[in-house]
């Protein structure tokens, strides 16, 4: 379904969002996933039969041959089913038995699979998570079945070729999280030896349910702990059975070589010879390979597989070949690393190998790497190049690095948010993601490029000499002084003070002036903080998550801060200011490169919705906001490529600021200015600036309120209703838009 847009001057009140009733505070989920993680059976209740009639059966009433039989696994606490209910939160997830749309949860953009990723996670860092205990708890979950299960939804859901194509990064994710690769010899075997162990030493017992339920490359460990642990009590033929056990294990996890690969190839269908060119490279001799050699042939056949995978109708075929992907992908990683260009000219390579990688993985779009592609290939068939080409080649490089890692955040953001209020460890999830995808290595890459061109145009940023400074680039220019806080997860619940200088990973959604910032995920100039920035003056730069990551042990230190107009970006600590810098704040003022509004210029008799095709760039702070206007811009240009959209007039907001304020004898706009003249006055009064601060905050505060509560004019509802029909084809409320204010 195509994406409608609409724009607004400043709030959303006639759309909302799916609700659950009677939701748990996050002080009772807390609570819970404590009682969880104390209780030997975490959220399950006791074993059940559930058959295929649909009936559940207790544990000691199988299910009869005569209805089809059944599986048996844990069944859930009341709590942990009412929570489904409530908030929409599946914690300790058993597939088995599980409707495939059901956990797919496509309406709720897949937040059931997403969730089961995720908590796959919280398990793997925390010791089980909410099955600390219950994750011993024998016959709760049935390996067999659920990777049967496993099997079973990817076959089913990878028969819909929109889905594939448009949730590819999405589907390769969840085939590493969902068990469904089927039982091997291997796996029988080291179930079966750690069977044995268990008879012959009953405190084995727990780690073998682990293995038996819930097997995972972490469990070498558990078995190698436990066999120090217990070294005086194990004897000879115990010993041997260990040894066995752990070799075992170590074959079960180790990663697929060529020749697997090779085989697995065999098995698919290749009606249209697409797998030519994947057989003659996992065939051919690689001991006079190079790194190069490796990761460029195994990007080309990624970028292969990923453009033709629906050329396979059978999703056995399709499921073999993204498993195939991520078996390449682990191949890749490790030979990435391995591949140290010595050359300008081999490094704009490895970029651009890294870059279709980037694509060929899932983590950007196609039309996002057909715009890339033209400016590689350029530059890679000159025998020389200029420096404006090569600051634009890493401009477009430094794209992708943040292209590739909103898509993750695209996919799991809100999922993370939603555990991150009551689970702090969800915050790991993304930086894990894109720490194990090509991101990381492209990062770097595209650092080295940026330190190249820097060195030669005299760019260079001096940021604490922290590693990996060309990841920093500066976006509005400025100086400041400040104590640097540093805000690695949810900004949403931090105190906001206007002295401080902020590096975000994420800004938060109302982020109010501030002395500097620093920001992960909104690195472009049309960001929410960037026209912040440019609005108010305040330095404002882009920097990666390693970069934010080394500068944490700064955090809560006086810092001097400055972004020069080419870009170049300094923080140092307050000792470390020269002379010239710490005269810049003997007066207490902050720079003045503000953009001010030509008010004489607004068009308010304009109160009536604006289709945005009818808009320009030149209607920008006159008719609307900057971003409706150049998107509108946009869909004169590319009338195609641009969605349609609607837009709300500053002259519609002027009007309803116009009504009278309840309870106040005044308008809501004469409120708002006597807000502002009051504080000037107090001001000239020699009132502290935090006072100031605290009162137009609190008066705002108070206005904000009122008007969520406003009445829309009769009028105004009508033209919204008729121009939302005529140009997104529907009536109001059938139609999904974005909102965006």
């Amino acid at each position: 379904m195509k994406t409608k847009l609409l724009l607004s001057f400043a709030f959303a009140l006639l759309f909302g969002t799916t609700n659950y009733a009677q939701q748990k505070s996050n002080n009772d989920i807390k609570k819970l996933i404590s009682s969880y993680k104390k209780d030997i059976r975490g959220p399950y209740y006791r074993i059940k039969w559930y058959c295929k009639d649909g009936s559940v059966r207790d544990s000691k009433d199988p299910c009869p041959d005569s209805i089809g039989g059944g599986i048996q696994h844990a069944s859930f606490k009341e709590s942990a089913l009412d929570l489904r209910k409530t908030n929409h939160l599946f914690f300790g997830e058993i597939l088995a038995s599980l409707n495939n749309q059901d956990f797919l949860d496509s309406e709720n953009n897949y937040s059931r699979l997403k969730q089961y990723q995720l908590g796959k996670y919280l398990a793997s860092i925390d010791d089980g998570w909410v099955l600390k205990k219950g994750q011993y708890y024998r016959g709760s979950v049935q390996s067999e079945d659920e990777e049967a299960w496993g099997k079973q939804f990817f076959e089913t859901v990878l028969k819909d070729d929109s889905f594939v194509n448009n949730n590819y990064y999405l589907v390769r994710q969840a085939l590493k999280d969902i068990p469904h690769n089927g039982d091997s010899n291997i796996a029988q075997q080291m179930r079966s030896e750690s069977k044995v162990l268990a008879e012959e030493i009953p405190e084995f017992m727990d780690i073998r349910i682990k293995i038996h339920g819930n097997p995972e490359k972490t469990d070498i460990y558990l078995v190698e702990s436990f066999i120090k642990k217990n070294a005086s009590k194990i004897d000879s033929k115990e010993k041997k059975i260990f040894d066995k056990l752990l070799q075992t294990m170590q074959e079960f996890y180790a990663p697929l070589n060529y020749k697997t690969i090779a085989n697995e190839i065999s098995k698919i269908k290749d009606k249209n010879n697409v797998l030519s060119s994947l057989n003659d490279f996992l065939n051919e001799d690689k001991s006079n390979l190079s790194a190069k050699d490796i990761v460029i042939k195994i990007t080309e056949n990624l970028d292969f597989l990923r453009y033709n995978i629906t050329l396979f109708n059978n999703s056995k075929d399709r499921l073999a070949l993204l498993d195939l992907t991520n078996q390449l992908e682990k191949i890749l990683l490790i030979e990435t690393q391995k591949w140290q260009p010595a050359t300008l000219e081999e490094t704009i390579l490895k970029t651009q190998t890294l870059t279709c990688a980037s694509y060929a993985t899932g983590l950007v779009e196609a039309w996002e790497f057909d715009l890339i592609k033209p400016i590689y290939a350029t530059t890679l068939l000159n025998d020389k190049i200029t420096l404006k080409d090569l600051n634009s080649l890493v401009t477009s490089a430094r794209r992708v690095v943040e292209w590739s890692t909103s898509l993750v955040k695209a996919n799991y953001q809100e999922t993370v948010n939603k555990y991150a209020d009551f689970e702090s460890f969800a915050y790991g999830f993304i930086d894990d993601r894109i720490r194990n995808s090509v991101t990381l290595n492209l990062g770097e890459t595209v650092s080295k490029l940026n330190t190249f061109a820097s060195d030669i145009s005299n760019v260079n940023n001096n940021v604490m000499n922290i590693s990996n400074q060309g990841a920093i680039r500066g976006l509005n220019p400025g100086y400041a002084f400040g104590k640097l806080i540093v805000v690695d997860g949810n900004p949403e619940n931090i105190e906001v003070n206007t002295n401080n200088i902020y590096i975000f990973q994420k800004p938060p959604s109302d982020l109010k002036p501030v002395a500097g910032i620093m920001t992960v995920s909104e690195g472009n100039l049309v960001s929410h903080v960037q026209l912040l920035a440019r609005n108010l003056g305040i330095p404002n730069a882009a920097l990666s998550s390693d970069n934010l990551k080394s500068l944490e042990k700064y955090a809560n230190k006086n810092v001097f801060y400055a972004v020069s107009n080419k870009g170049n970006v300094i923080l140092k600590l307050e000792n470390d200011m020269s002379d010239e810098e710490q005269k810049l704040f003997n007066k207490k003022e902050r720079t003045k490169n503000m953009i001010t509004v030509p008010t004489d210029k607004l068009r308010l008799d304009v109160s009536k919705i604006i289709n945005m095709k009818d808009v320009k760039a030149s209607d920008s702070g006159i008719l609307c906001g900057p971003k409706a206007a150049n998107l509108g811009e946009l869909k004169n240009l590319f009338p195609n490529k641009v969605v349609d959209g609607i837009i709300i007039p500053f002259g519609v907001f002027k009007s309803h600021m116009n009504k009278e304020m309840p309870s106040k004898n005044k308008t809501y706009w004469q409120f708002l200015n006597e807000t502002f003249n009051r504080a000037t006055q107090l001001k000239k009064e020699n009132v502290t600036e935090d006072e100031i601060e605290k009162f137009v905050i609190a008066s705002l505060k108070e206005l904000h309120t009122a008007i969520l509560n406003i009445d829309l004019d009769a009028s105004f509802i009508k033209d919204l209703k008729s121009n939302f029909s005529s140009v997104f084809g529907d009536n109001l409320g059938n139609v999904p838009v974005f909102f965006k204010k």
